[in-house]
């Protein structure tokens, strides 16, 4: 059978890489009889309608499936009705954390046919496979179906604890990720499932309960070895960064030495700048000093709010003001550029805790400081510090909210949406001009060229001009970033025991690349 798989990216952020779309179109094409595409409308927003056409047209799917996010739920119903007009014959199937942490309440949401409930790989298939057939849904661990008015809940499937089993993941099957590395020259890679923390804005506390597991590593010499194999492919003057999206990659220190140790043999060091997600209290001195020698360029953190209360009793992070000097310093140290998250408008905010947010972002100094907007994922404990605090919800979720970068529609007893959306305009546009300038400061002419060549790319493919802006930021502080690394003292790495002509095709045996 034919799916092709869409990502709900209408609006919003424009890097809308789904790593688990991915997994689980390379799996049906290379381990089942199974075809898939995934069609990405980032670079086609305003004719979006007319690209899905043209794709159901010449591709024919049997089955749409959608990865379903709880900030993109206005997105998803207007493409997945767009798709039933074209062909009211077509199977629709919704998977993601959003199907995983409601699940019936897609239903009612959604014209969908069915969900897909944790891992997609070997449900997917499945369902695939009794559609073929034309045999009963019933009993399909990890799919929930609609029979009529009914919506039929079948058990939960065990979650894959070998995800080395998995083929590593082929982009071919991303429709124009050729753009999104042009755009973002950064790669994805990741070799972690899930998270084992519990901040009350993430919907990984409620993925564990679902499925029943925790978080999951792949074997760290497979993914060190996915890695090469992707450097092999698309290298070039595009593939600047390899961007790791593990969610805590220092979490485990013997996964992550193995899978560094890996890196260095296959004579990345020193070749290949690389970027992790860590937790301030996940980093000390020795896994800093080993992420320096072996290339990081940037470690990004969630750091939340310079408030305690707000950081540790409404959030829960369980941070404290000293670690968090501690984690900065470290950074400093070791040459490793931070990324510093914070989380804006939350139950018990006000404009004092607001103010020592920002004050702690130009303590720190980060490389580059994002600003989120807090919103309460379904069924999270946010739901349940909104209520316990005092605040209200707006009625503007379902057509507004397509991201969690701007558009607050929380009131607290304090402070409501306009103060929150004044607040992050304010500080992000004074920090982005700063950058600019800095940036300016060390390319002097070459920074105007490389302005001029991404804003000519970017206009092409759609962007508005404030995203162009915050972008180029990004992507050029990246090429900053590598250029400095390459000037100080980032070590080479040691001769390898592999050369260049690695055979990286598709084998049984871990010895070469993946199970």
């Amino acid at each position: 059978m034919r799916v092709l798989f869409l990502t709900p990216s209408t609006g919003g952020e424009y890097f809308t890489i789904n790593l688990g779309l991915v997994s689980i179109a390379t799996y049906l094409v290379k381990r089942t009889h199974h075809q898939a595409r995934i069609l990405d409308f980032a670079f086609c927003r305003s004719g979006w309608r007319e690209r899905l056409k043209q794709e159901m047209y010449h591709f024919k799917p049997d089955v749409i499936g959608i990865t379903l996010l709880s900030t993109h739920g206005f997105s998803a119903k207007e493409i997945l009705e767009e798709a039933r007009r074209i062909d009211p014959s077509v199977k629709i199937i919704g998977g993601g954390h959003h199907a995983t942490i409601t699940q019936r309440k897609v239903f009612d949401e959604l014209p969908v046919d069915a969900i897909c409930i944790g891992d997609g790989e070997y449900a997917t298939e499945e369902y695939l496979d009794r559609l073929e057939s034309r045999t009963s849904l019933e009993g399909l661990k990890g799919i929930w179906f609609r029979d009529g008015d009914m919506v039929v809940e079948n058990p939960i499937r065990p979650a894959i604890e070998d995800l080395a089993k998995l083929p590593a993941p082929d982009w071919k099957f991303w429709c124009e990720f050729d753009k999104h590395l042009e755009t973002f020259q950064m790669f994805p890679f990741i070799g972690q499932r899930n998270c084992p923390h519990g901040c009350t804005y993430c919907s990984a506390t409620i993925v564990r309960k679902r499925t029943g597991v925790g978080i999951r590593f792949l074997d760290p010499v497979v993914y060190a070895r996915q890695v090469r194999e992707n450097w092999d492919r698309y290298g070039g003057p595009y593939f600047r960064i390899a961007w790791m999206w593990d969610p805590v990659f220092t979490i485990n220190r013997r996964w992550m030495r193995s899978f560094l140790e890996e890196f260095e043999r296959l004579d990345l060091v020193g070749r290949l700048p690389y970027s992790i997600y860590s937790r301030i209290d996940e980093l000390d001195e020795e896994r800093a000093r080993l992420l320096h020698e072996t290339g990081c360029v940037k470690v990004r953190t969630g750091i939340e709010s310079g408030d305690d209360f707000i950081r540790n009793k409404v959030y829960e992070k369980k941070l404290t003001s000293e670690q968090i000097e501690y984690t900065v310093e470290l950074c400093r140290k070791y040459n490793l550029a931070l990324t510093a998250y914070f989380c804006v408008g939350g139950p018990g905010e006000t404009r004092k805790t607001l103010k020592k947010t920002k004050l702690l972002a130009r303590r720190i100094k980060p490389e580059t400081t994002v600003f989120h907007v807090w919103k309460p994922l379904p069924n999270t404990k946010a739901v349940d510090k909104l209520n316990e605090l005092g605040g209200r919800m707006g009625n503007r979720w379902d057509k507004e909210v397509v991201d969690i970068t701007r558009i607050s529609f929380i009131t607290t007893p304090y402070i409501g949406p306009y103060t929150i959306g004044w607040f992050q305009t304010r500080v992000l546009t004074g920090i982005t001009l700063r950058k600019i300038f800095s940036q300016f400061w060390y390319q002097k002419h070459r920074f105007i060229v490389n302005f001029f060549k991404y804003f000519a790319l970017c206009r092409r493919n759609g962007f508005k001009l404030f995203d162009t802006l915050k972008n180029f930021t990004y992507v050029n502080g990246v090429d900053i970033l590598v250029a400095q690394a390459r000037d100080r003292d980032v070590p080479k790495a040691r001769s390898a025991d592999i050369g260049s002509d690695i055979p990286y095709e598709e084998e049984t045996t871990r010895e070469v690349i993946y199970h």
